[in-house]
């Protein structure tokens, strides 16, 4: 990359921001595609762009971006991660969290954990198939046997007993076991 490409880039990322904040959202899109074009390795235009398809409720070039600006080495990026996250299920958009938190996303693995547990219980009553899928994100060390009582009942209201039964006793979870078999 030359230094007129990196120039071009803070300029156009800079255009963007300007464009955003007047509520022209075609036009800063524009601009952050170009300041991407020009240094596709800086994170900054990639989470700029993806927060104007956030705003815009545009929602698969939110997520690919955001990922993108994510894993290639964001500030701050596990507050930002969390924000979004609590913003979308706050906005009704479970499903986007879902998306964005399926990604590989090169973060503290533990700091996704909370995160991880909302999705497992918002899944837990109608579709316990998706919920033991986040459930499993969520093993934790020492393990909690209240998360895991709960991965244990998906099984066992999938007709999976004996996977329900190993699970308890493997993390060493006596009492929930007892509950689980009475």
């Amino acid at each position: 990359r030359s230094a007129s490409s990196l120039d071009d880039s803070r300029y156009y990322n800079n255009l963007g921001i300007t464009f955003d904040e007047e509520g022209n959202s075609a036009a800063a899109i524009e601009a952050f595609q170009r300041a991407i074009e020009g240094a596709p390795k800086n994170p900054h235009p990639h989470y700029n762009l993806s927060m104007v398809y956030f705003d815009g409720r545009e929602w698969g070039g939110f997520v690919g971006e955001f990922v993108m600006a994510v894993n290639l080495g964001m500030p701050n990026r596990e507050l930002a991660l969390a924000r979004v996250v609590e913003s979308l299920e706050a906005m009704g958009q479970p499903a986007v969290a879902a998306d964005l938190l399926s990604e590989h996303l090169d973060v503290d693995q533990t700091v996704l954990n909370p995160y991880y547990l909302g999705l497992a219980r918002y899944h837990y009553e109608n579709d316990p198939e998706a919920s033991l899928k986040w459930f499993e994100k969520v093993r934790t060390t020492p393990p909690d046997c209240r998360v895991l009582f709960l991965e244990a009942t998906c099984h066992m209201r999938l007709g999976r007993p004996e996977r329900a039964i190993t699970l308890l006793e493997g993390m060493g979870c006596e009492e929930q076991l007892r509950v689980l078999t009475q």
